[in-house]
């Protein structure tokens, strides 16, 4: 039997995903939410929209290491999947 992730109070990525754009729009100068933003995005497979974020949080930020470290792997994805 499957059980619901929201039983155990786990989210599905769908779920994180959505939860994170509401949040995100309450504060689009939060460099920290708006990666977290940009994590759900490729954790969905949304590649272009999170590599669009990781941009916007480096634009806010440019010494923001973690998210040029992101940017640098969602920009290889292509290249790392199977074809």
């Amino acid at each position: 039997m499957e059980q619901n992730p929201k039983r155990e109070g786990r989210e599905t990525p769908a779920e994180a995903l959505g939860r994170l754009r509401r949040v995100a729009k309450l504060a689009p100068q939060d460099p920290e939410l708006q990666l977290s933003l940009a994590r759900a995005l490729l954790d969905n497979s949304l590649t272009d929209e999170a590599i669009a974020q990781l941009r916007s949080v480096i634009s806010m930020s440019p010494n923001h290491l973690e998210a040029r470290k992101v940017l640098e792997l969602a920009l290889h994805l292509p290249l790392l999947r199977p074809s």
